[in-house]
């Protein structure tokens, strides 16, 4: 596999951040246990992995060690990418297959491909009186505890949002500087709604699609890149890259997905914020309502979900429950779904 130099993940995030969003390079956590007793692992068909990373090696994310084969395929919304780009906290989107068991027996999972799947690029504005709340392309986002909150001169400046989407804005797990890579380029990554009879937003943010575009299907996941204009509030946008999942490991016939819960009026009346993926009618989640939780369960058309686990909104504590799930599985209160 790739050999990954953990000190390159924590370099500088350059003037104007500095020093206050470098909570994500904490210390790296001991090998992290997969969060269902490891269901995700063996098997025909892909793995399908949506979390933020929070260790290195290989890549551990979920509570899944991912390897990361020379030939695994890493990019970003604007290209192929080097595994430096990698950083703790930051949102990803794995595509994964069986490989050869591990020295307890167990089958390994390898990546196919990684992708950055960041939710914003773009000026932060309208920043609340803690420093706690702020705003990036006209979507509220909220700071993770463990994570500093902004100072005086923030707004104006452009950054990389990492997290994940709940009901009404992001959590961030994570700030850096927009790349520049980016080109002056902004990012908009979601679930496509349609508003009245001819508008689109992704999520709360008004959109407005490029013409000739290839119309995605409102409730799937979209990848957009453009400028957002703060007046009148519109994100205008250049490119569309619709579904979050390529084909790179084949069909999926598992996902593992941390996120939260967003109430719709269908059946079993959740859906998973930010995401595009419908859980089967069956599953019970009323319990993990307000949680950030990740959940476990075979893939067929929609998201069989059998367990779940809540995890905490800090890092820290985040990858301390999954540490404890490896050594103590029994004492880890995974919830059933079924």
């Amino acid at each position: 596999m790739r050999g990954i130099d953990r000190r390159r993940f924590c370099t500088g995030l350059g003037a104007g951040i500095g020093a206050a969003l470098l909570s994500g390079c904490a210390a790296e956590p001991r090998r992290l246990a997969e969060a269902d007793k490891r269901p995700a692992e063996g098997g025909i068909g892909g793995t399908g992995i949506v979390g933020t990373l929070t260790g290195f090696g290989s890549l551990l994310i979920n509570g899944l060690r991912v390897e990361l084969p020379r030939d695994a395929k890493l990019s970003d919304a604007f290209g192929p990418v080097e595994v430096d780009a990698l950083s703790l906290e930051q949102a990803l989107t794995v595509e994964a297959a069986a490989g050869p068991a591990g020295p307890d027996g167990a089958p390994s999972l390898q990546a196919r491909r990684v992708h950055i799947t960041d939710p914003l690029i773009g000026t932060i504005a309208e920043v609340s009186a803690d420093g706690r709340g702020f705003a990036v392309n006209g979507t509220a986002v909220t700071l993770a505890p463990g994570l500093p909150s902004l100072g005086a001169g923030s707004e104006r400046m452009r950054v990389v949002v990492s997290g994940i989407w709940r009901a009404g804005g992001v959590v961030a797990t994570r700030l850096a500087p927009a790349p520049a890579r980016a080109r002056g380029r902004d990012l908009l990554a979601g679930v496509l709604r349609r508003t009245g009879a001819t508008g689109y937003s992704i999520e709360a943010a008004p959109i407005r699609l490029p013409a000739g575009a290839v119309l995605p299907e409102p409730g799937s996941f979209v990848t957009l890149t453009g400028q957002y204009m703060a007046q009148p509030g519109l994100f205008l946008a250049e490119t569309v890259v619709p579904g979050r999942f390529t084909g790179a490991a084949g069909a999926l016939t598992r996902l593992s997905v941390e996120g939260y819960l967003d109430p719709v009026q269908t059946a079993p009346g959740y859906v998973l914020a930010g995401l595009g993926h419908s859980f089967d009618a069956a599953a019970q989640l009323t319990a993990l309502a307000a949680r950030r939780s990740l959940f476990t369960g075979p893939y067929t058309d929609t998201f069989d979900v059998q367990n779940a686990l809540p995890l905490p909104e800090a890092a820290e504590p985040r990858h301390s429950l999954l540490e404890e799930l490896r050594q103590r599985p029994d004492a880890v209160p995974v919830v059933s779904t079924r």
